[in-house]
């Protein structure tokens, strides 16, 4: 019998699916939430990251009307002789709207054996006067990119760091779902705010549940973003996929010479899609090192323009630089057009002006959570030490001892 009493005890203290789960939720937040934090919270502002970059700086935004009057030629040569002849353009995108500026991307040969120089010129579109020069990496909303995708330490895997940490908040978004879920009560009961006398622990709770489903999408999206080959992989076994349209990476150096010029090569592209609107032109790149085993034969040598065809599609032309031939990119695949919403999606270039607000609420709810969670867990704390606390009676003082001790 007594047997069978503590077998019963033993099953009684093993902690069940709720409580387990409530540890890994408490455990895994108190030793990454304040990384979670952080890459949330510099993720937020990156929702309206233009305009944030014209609110904080003005004078690189100041156009004075919406015509493009110069040629991409021409607009290339002004950014490239504000820059200096060091560097390159590698990219030049049109005016998405009436208001923004002409941007040309322009990058040169690293210093001392560090990264590859990259800047980025604002043109005004009807002059063609440079607004404004920055390096990509020295403004606010630079920092912000670099430290929301990478870490500031890409030479450290920040990129993947970032991708696992975009995993364990997956997790506690859902986890901290299945412990809100009332157990004892109605469904609706659950929604209502005072579940506890606590402001901080209703305020986790109901914030909770109204962000955790975005919040665990924007994370699963991030970390799909995180391992690009590992997510063309699993992408491409689910639905057909063109390759990878490469045109050198980030740190792809612009050719020192090319056949065509920049105006010669869009020609040839609107060539082949006329009635095309020109969006950007990325100009050829110099070819990477053949040990480059992972992007030999990508990139280079050709010119990139995108285009939106009067029926709204996008569509990308190649162009050979040495030869001049034009072809039109294959269209998106069923996989390509689902990358592409989960690229979206993240940085709330899908999904409207609804969407875009969710995204950036879901980059300032866990801060919220963090600092509601760590007051619940001190509290909690603090009750559980005061409960194991022996009792004591009521202090007698020494003098009354040694009064009862005569009388005895």
């Amino acid at each position: 019998m007594a047997k069978e009493q503590e077998t019963t005890m033993t099953a009684m203290r093993k902690p069940g699916a709720y409580a387990i789960l409530r540890s890994l939720h408490l455990y895994l937040s108190l030793a990454l939430g304040l990384f979670v934090v952080a890459i949330a919270i510099t993720g937020a502002p990156l929702v309206w990251r233009d305009n944030v970059d014209r609110f904080i700086d003005p004078a690189r935004y100041s156009v004075t009307g919406a015509e493009t009057r110069l040629t991409v030629a021409e607009y290339a040569a002004r950014a490239r002789a504000a820059a200096g002849t060091d560097f390159g353009v590698v990219e030049l995108r049109l005016p998405d709207a009436p208001g923004w500026p002409v941007k040309a991307s322009l990058r040169a040969a690293p210093r001392d054996g560090g990264a590859a120089r990259s800047i980025v010129a604002t043109l005004d579109p009807p002059t063609g006067k440079v607004l404004g020069l920055v390096g990509v990496s020295s403004t606010f909303v630079g920092v912000l990119h670099n430290f929301h995708h990478m870490l500031m330490v890409p030479q450290f895997s920040g990129r993947q760091i970032v991708g696992w940490i975009g995993v364990v908040l997956v997790f506690l978004s859902l986890s901290g779902l299945y412990l809100w879920w009332p157990r004892n009560a109605g469904f609706l009961r659950g929604l209502r705010w005072r579940r506890s006398p606590w402001t901080t622990t209703n305020l986790h709770q109901f914030a909770g549940f109204w962000v955790s489903i975005p919040l665990a999408i924007v994370a699963m999206t991030g970390a799909y973003l995180a391992f690009p080959n590992v997510a063309y992989l699993l992408m491409s076994n689910l639905a057909p996929m063109n390759q990878p349209l490469r045109h050198g990476g980030y740190s792809a150096l612009p050719a020192e010479r090319t056949a065509l010029d920049a105006d010669r090569a869009l020609e040839k592209a609107l060539a082949l899609v006329p009635g095309a609107h020109p969006r950007s032109i990325a100009f050829p790149v110099a070819q990477r090192p053949a040990r480059d085993h992972a992007h030999a034969g990508h990139g280079g040598g050709e010119w990139r323009i995108r285009a939106q065809l009067e029926t709204g599609e996008d569509v990308v032309v190649a162009v050979e630089d040495g030869g001049g031939a034009a072809q039109r990119v294959p269209s998106p695949e069923a996989g390509d057009r689902a990358a592409a919403l989960i690229k979206g999606l993240h940085e709330a270039r899908r999904g409207g002006p609804v969407w875009a607000l969710v995204v950036f609420l879901t980059g300032v709810a866990p801060a919220v959570f963090f600092f509601t969670g760590l007051v619940m867990w001190l509290r909690r704390r603090r009750a559980t030490v005061l409960k194991a606390a022996p009792r004591r009676g009521p202090e007698v003082s020494p003098s009354k001892v040694a009064a009862t001790a005569r009388r005895l």
